[in-house]
């Protein structure tokens, strides 16, 4: 392990242990068997079923954006995507991302080059997905509760958490417009231009930056084509869309935590952010920060250490069917089609990481 590589694992490792120490310190455990009692087991099977369906929509978009360059058909894109996204719930630093051009090549002869460059095109789309999510809440929800917490000098409140989202607005036209100009060739010389042309960025650095630019640049082939664009932005809302719903279907079956549609998106949103920041594989202590955080945020829990409780157990479900699942498949996959943790570590250290996202 390069020194690095240790640096990056301890501090998601601390990043996690304080997250987790954050909750255990907060929570009632009287209170929390409780509501694990309480839970009614049966919708675990919907909520399952519709977490499945995520990561298929997920093989369906990656379908359509590796489309300019080879015709697959769903599953031949279904069992490289849950091969990534099971490594990514067992390796640091989401180096499944890695694994799945790796499988997608492997399985289907797709260069690896061309799997990658789509990948990193797919978490351009989550990640203005996320922001523009945060960005619209404000305006179609209220953020509720008497939710206060000191981070380093900053109180983060309701109101401070709106004004900010509001703001946000501004970063996702940046972040559209960078997208919309990167279809155009003439931009994509104009970037590399300006990069190669920066003399404090030492020649290594300025490598992969021309080579990540490269592979989105690759990967946005498909967004030229009208209908192809469409479909993808379709397949993006639906895999959110569809992401949020589940948690709402989930919160039915824990009594005092039933989530309306609009705070099912607040916990999509919060965890989705929190789970952004470095931490272990899984990213055990963010998401249950997240889960209730956002429960608090939406009114639905009171911020006591009971309130906390009560949301730690809908999240902790949430979190582990959502950890379970892609991990039981993804290694299915990985046996199937011969792709080891090894080739996956290797490929991670060589190219620069995709963009980050849940």
């Amino acid at each position: 392990m390069t020194t690095k590589k240790k640096i990056t694992t301890a501090v998601a490792a601390i990043v996690s242990i304080a997250f987790l120490i954050l909750i255990f310190r907060s929570i009632d455990f009287a209170a929390l068997v409780r509501s694990f009692k309480s839970i009614e087991w049966i919708w675990l099977l919907p909520f399952t079923l519709m977490t499945w369906l995520v990561f298929y929509w997920r093989a369906i978009r990656w379908k359509l954006l590796l489309l300019p360059s080879k015709e697959l058909t769903v599953w031949q894109c279904f069992g490289p995507t849950m091969v990534g996204f099971g490594f990514n719930s067992i390796l640091p630093a989401r180096a499944g991302e890695f694994a799945r051009p790796l499988a997608l090549g492997k399985s289907c002869g797709v260069p690896y080059g061309t799997g990658l460059s789509t990948v990193v095109v797919e978490r351009i789309l989550d990640a203005l997905m996320l922001v523009g999510l945060f960005a619209l809440l404000p305006f179609f929800f209220e953020f509720q509760g008497d939710f206060q917490y000191e981070f380093k000098g900053i109180v983060i409140t309701p109101d401070l958490l709106t004004r900010l989202a509001r703001k946000t607005s501004y970063l996702v036209a940046v972040l559209f417009a960078g997208s919309v100009a990167m279809l155009s060739i003439r931009f994509q010389r104009f970037v590399l231009r300006i990069v190669n042309a920066m003399p404090l960025i030492p020649r290594g650095i300025r490598q992969k930056l021309n080579d990540l630019f490269l592979s989105a640049a690759e990967g946005f082939l498909a967004l030229r084509n009208p209908r192809l664009l469409v479909l993808i932005l379709i397949h993006t809302v639906g895999i959110w869309w569809l992401n949020a719903a589940s948690f709402q279907v989930m919160s039915f079956g824990v009594p005092g935590a039933q989530l309306t549609v609009a705070q099912s998106f607040v916990f999509l949103v919060v965890t989705a952010m929190l789970v952004a920041l470095p931490s272990v594989p899984g990213y055990w202590g963010l998401y249950e920060v997240g889960g209730w955080m956002a429960l608090v945020l939406c009114g639905i829990v009171d911020n006591t250490p009971e309130g906390y409780s009560l949301a730690l157990s809908l999240t902790l479900v949430v979190h582990f069917v959502q950890w379970i699942l892609p991990t039981a498949i993804g290694l299915y996959y990985a046996g199937r089609i011969h792709v080891s943790v090894s080739e996956t570590e290797a490929a991670a250290a060589k190219d620069v990481p995709p963009v980050t996202s849940p």
